[in-house]
């Protein structure tokens, strides 16, 4: 998907958008105008605009959407999900309120939504505590648009036994039973399917029945997929 961008464009609305609708019309011409800084607009190349309410002069409410195609003055909006983009709120739209090209966070963090786009982070981390459950570490990922793969990947070396250690992706967890972990084998978990425009959680932790020691290490890693 390829995000493309025009610059100073701003129009009006021209038909009451319902916020079940996904056409946008807009004033007479500016559809033109807006695809002369984009070019062709489609599924795989998008425009992002930001609808905006005011009062008494200031802006009060707006929604993000995705252009992915044009007739004339009516803008075709994703629905994909929803329609309003990276957190906005879903709103209806009068004639005459404003909507412009503006720049917005995911296309700060993921321009163009390239495929190779990488996310990671990691620590090392000291394993003191116990007996019962403990977090390790705890990583947090903030992803752009798109669909991510995340992988998980961390190990434990310690003295003594776990009753198991867990490795949770936004929520989801997996078990692993292992009385005495290697470094050298360490355990990656993965989920696939994560769409984004938010952040995510992603924790390393174990079970014990008594207080364990050591070192240890995580990384979390999103592979944008599309």
């Amino acid at each position: 998907m390829t995000q493309k961008f025009a610059n100073n464009f701003k129009t009006t609305v021209a038909a009451r958008l319902l916020t079940g609708g996904n056409i946008l019309t807009i004033a007479p011409g500016d559809g033109a105008k807006l695809v002369a800084e984009t070019g062709t607009l489609s599924v795989t190349d998008f425009v992002l605009l930001t609808l905006a309410k005011r009062s008494s002069g200031v802006e009060t409410a707006w929604e993000i959407v995705k252009v992915i195609g044009r007739s004339t003055d009516d803008l075709t909006l994703d629905t994909t999900g929803s329609r309003n983009k990276e957190s906005s709120s879903l709103l209806q739209w009068e004639i005459g309120e404003s909507c412009s090209a503006r720049l917005t966070r995911d296309s700060i963090y993921a321009p163009g939504a390239a495929a190779s786009s990488v996310i990671s982070s990691s620590e090392s981390f000291a394993v003191a505590g116990g007996p019962g459950a403990v977090t390790l570490s705890t990583r947090t990922l903030g992803l752009g648009v798109g669909n991510w793969t995340v992988n998980c990947s961390g190990f434990v070396e310690s003295n003594a036994s776990f009753s198991n250690l867990v490795t949770t992706i936004d929520g989801t967890s997996s078990t692993v039973y292992n009385p005495l972990y290697d470094p050298s084998a360490a355990q990656v978990f993965a989920r696939t399917g994560i769409s984004g425009s938010r952040s995510i959680t992603c924790t390393f932790a174990y079970t014990a029945s008594v207080n364990q020691t050591g070192s240890g290490s995580f990384m979390a890693t999103a592979i944008r997929e599309s």
